[in-house]
């Protein structure tokens, strides 16, 4: 996952502007009630900003992970069990998946996966439907599924 325009216009913004915020008031010499509010907003922001930078490495990483999986992975299967939403992230819901994965040399056995997909995806998911699944050769708790 790549942080796209938006984010990148996100992230610029708010460091920009809250840096500005912090230091504009103090070159103009303002200690005041007015200054120490912008100051404050100021860091604020800037905080806000390494949060997003954080959160978008962390997704990077993440990303990176799930495609090393797919790519390096043992192919096998994952019944789904029960399918249902608990909430709505950007419009899309949020599915909680119980899941029966059956891995070559591995014994069948259950799991639970938390996804993000789009609503056509979300709706095909229902008790007994076969996914294609991935999992990482050296720790057979990490898996991921082609939905």
């Amino acid at each position: 996952m790549q942080v796209n325009r938006t984010g990148i216009g996100l992230i610029a913004f708010f460091g920009l502007a809250g840096l500005a915020m912090v230091v504009v008031p103090l070159a103009l010499g303002g200690i005041s009630e007015v200054a120490g509010i912008l100051a404050s907003i100021g860091v604020i922001w800037v905080i806000v900003a390494l949060g997003l930078i954080a959160w978008g490495r962390r997704q990077k990483r993440k990303g990176e992970h799930q495609d090393w999986v797919f790519r390096n992975g043992i192919r096998g299967t994952a019944t789904i069990l029960d399918a249902s939403s608990h909430a709505e992230l950007n419009e899309m819901p949020v599915m909680r998946l119980k899941l029966e994965l059956d891995f070559p040399g591995q014994d069948r056995r259950g799991a639970t996966s938390r996804e993000t997909m789009p609503v056509f995806v979300a709706n095909r998911m229902e008790a007994g439907l076969v996914l294609p699944a991935y999992v990482n050769p050296h720790d057979p708790g990490d898996f991921v599924l082609v939905w």
